[in-house]
């Protein structure tokens, strides 16, 4: 079981290692060997950010009456750090040495780093300070800010992770570790000696204190992801009618966003703020609504197809000719709508067909309203003229060929009876429009005198009356 877990941790001690996102970390790469102090450009992947901070490899040392320059904690590369007060190296300025790198990618706000650096103070330098008066610092910053460091004086630039220059021992490397959670896109580091608060404080001034600082084994490992961010946008209402206006807003869960929004079939079809106020909808249909959202890392586009639904008000119209009506005719009454119509007798349809006069109506109802629309029909008191032939001819030349009731009023419950010379019934029609072709049985009647008797229910003066027509018929062919 001791066995397994020190496999574990072994393995997850390389799995981390594997994870360090810095190249060179331990400054051992190179593109020529120095030969001298303050030839940093050599190093790969590192450079001088504002002066002349040493780099050593190859085993060379510079040498010194003091001591040696530049002390690797393993192998043959480290970076040395000068600090100093204003009297020691300028008599105006702090003298502050840094480095910088760029990063492999570009950090994202959330997420989580573990930093380690062996750091010691250069045993030329004396015994370590005892006052905190600057600090070794890792700087992140965005390229796109062109952020300009000072020459030798790295005032008014505040790291995000610091560590107090007395903190560090004389001659012996210490690994320090600090934890750092990202806030903003970066995607440069610098390592360097920060001033702090104390820095132009009288003890520190007086102090005179001068330290050279080595660097070595920098590393940088994500230990957690950026939360997951959600994006999305949210309307008051999805469901509205023509000429309505809602608003709308991003509910997505990062920050620093900037706007473009997208509003199909609206007036005002664009905008630019996290919340967009009456958006109105003149017209109807399904629309799109669109979301462009910028932050410092990454643009987001987010499309609702038919987002926005946009209901038409309801409308009806009842359309009738002007003609006069007699009583008893039928009028047939046609309604337009955009949506189901209702009369007021409970029927439905566009069409209707009436036979008395009053007030009509049709109504159209949705989410958005109802619509009404009514029609005042008036019957006027025509007589009932109904005709009988007194002749015809059967004989097939487009002429008068047909024997039936002439009538210019509503007649119901009609009867013709046509009989021959001997009484019997060669004929019965119980419609109105029926027509005798002059035929008994399929054969042709003879020419002669027939007997036509019609019985029906006409209008009279208005009222409804029972009505009898006799006719002698003269059939011609």
């Amino acid at each position: 079981m001791n066995f397994i877990r020190v496999l574990a941790f072994l393995l997850l001690s390389i799995s981390v290692q594997a994870q360090n996102i810095l190249s060179n970390p331990g400054f051992e790469l190179y593109s020529q060997c120095p030969v001298n102090q303050s030839q940093i450009m050599y190093c790969q992947k590192w450079d001088s950010a504002v002066g002349t901070a040493d780099f050593y490899t190859c085993g060379y040392y510079a040498p010194s009456t003091i001591g040696p320059y530049g002390i690797p904690a393993t192998g043959n590369g480290c970076i040395g750090l000068v600090a100093s007060p204003p009297y020691s190296f300028d008599p105006t300025n702090w003298y502050g040495e840094a480095i910088k790198t760029d990063l492999p990618n570009t950090l994202i706000p959330g997420e989580k780093y573990e930093l380690k650096i062996d750091a010691m103070i250069n045993p030329m330098g004396g015994p370590g300070p005892t006052l905190d008066c600057f600090s070794l610092g890792f700087f992140f910053m965005k390229k796109s800010n062109q952020i300009t460091f000072p020459i030798h004086g790295l005032v008014n630039i505040y790291p995000q992770i610091t560590i107090a220059i007395n903190e560090l021992q004389s001659g012996n490397y210490q690994t320090f570790i600090r934890s750092f959670t990202v806030d903003s896109c970066y995607d440069q580091m610098y390592i360097g000696m920060f001033c702090n608060a104390n820095t132009t404080s009288a003890p520190c001034i007086q102090s005179g204190d001068m330290e050279y600082v080595d660097i070595d084994n920098v590393s940088m490992v994500k230990t957690q992801n950026a939360p997951p961010i959600f994006q999305g946008f949210e309307a008051s209402e999805l469901r509205i009618c023509a000429g309505d206006s809602i608003s709308i807003s991003d509910t997505s869960s990062a920050s620093n966003y900037s706007w473009k929004w997208r509003f199909d079939g609206a007036l005002n079809s664009s905008g630019n703020q996290k919340t967009e106020n009456e958006i109105i909808y003149p017209n109807p249909g399904a629309f799109d609504v669109e979301l462009i959202t910028t932050r410092e890392c990454s643009i987001d586009t987010i499309l609702k197809k038919d987002y926005i639904e946009v209901s038409e008000l309801p409308l009806v119209t009842i359309l009738s000719d002007s003609t006069i009506q007699c009583t008893g005719e039928p009028k047939t009454l046609f309604a337009q709508s955009n949506d189901d119509i209702f009369w007021e007798n409970g029927g439905t349809g566009n069409f209707r067909i009436i036979k008395s006069e009053g007030l009509y109506i049709a109504q159209s109802t949705n989410q958005c309203g109802t619509s009404i629309d009514s029609i005042n029909v008036i019957y006027e008191k025509c007589d009932c003229n109904v005709y009988l032939p007194n002749s015809f001819s059967p004989n097939d030349d487009q002429t008068n060929d047909f024997y039936s009731i002439y009538y210019n009023c509503v007649i119901e419950n009609s009867s013709l009876i046509i009989v021959n010379r001997w009484g019997e019934i060669i004929f019965k029609g119980d419609e109105p429009n029926q027509k005798w072709d002059g035929k008994f049985n399929g054969s042709d009647c003879e020419e002669g005198i027939y007997a036509a008797l019609l019985k029906y229910k006409g209008y009279s003066n208005g009222l409804l009356k029972q009505h009898s027509i006799k006719q002698a018929i003269t059939l011609v062919r």
